[in-house]
């Protein structure tokens, strides 16, 4: 199978499930459920994650500032580092065509193409940690999380 086939393949089971899940929440109250499902998008909302949360920021308590304070000057120092290597690759573009790195966004179906599965498992393993993160260091700040879930 070439590339395009499987892609468009990958497409249209994707759209399919999509039809299907939008099909089965008009069907079913779902939402009493704490299930919303909309085109393309499908919410798990539960309090367990709350309790999960909550029991997370109580166990880092001690370590949590500490690794917010890191995060926060690792990311200020990586948006330097980031505008610097972006501003010189482009100057050598302009300049010195042949040691310009290439660089292309990661753009699903355009630039990643036959590692598609694999780039949007790993996205969705990202955002997920990523979120959680944020709802951990929300409770550990006193912020109240009125519902969590998967989206």
């Amino acid at each position: 199978m070439n590339p395009v086939n499987q892609l468009m393949t990958y497409f249209l089971i994707f759209l399919l499930m999509w039809v299907v899940f939008y099909l089965i929440g008009k069907k079913f109250n779902l939402k009493k459920h704490g299930i919303e499902i909309k085109p393309f998008i499908l919410i798990l909302r539960t309090k367990k994650v709350n309790q999960i949360l909550e029991v997370a920021a109580k166990k880092t308590e001690k370590i949590l500032p500490v690794l917010t304070n890191i995060s926060l000057t690792l990311s200020v120092g990586l948006m330097v580092f980031g505008s610097f290597i972006l501003t010189k690759n482009l100057f050598l573009f302009f300049c010195e065509v042949k040691k310009a790195a290439p660089i292309f966004p990661a753009i699903p179906l355009i630039t990643v193409k036959e590692s598609l599965p694999y780039f949007l498992i790993s996205v969705i393993v990202l955002v997920f940690i990523h979120e959680f993160a944020h709802g951990i260091v929300a409770r550990h700040e006193k912020i109240k999380v009125k519902s969590a879930g998967v989206m």
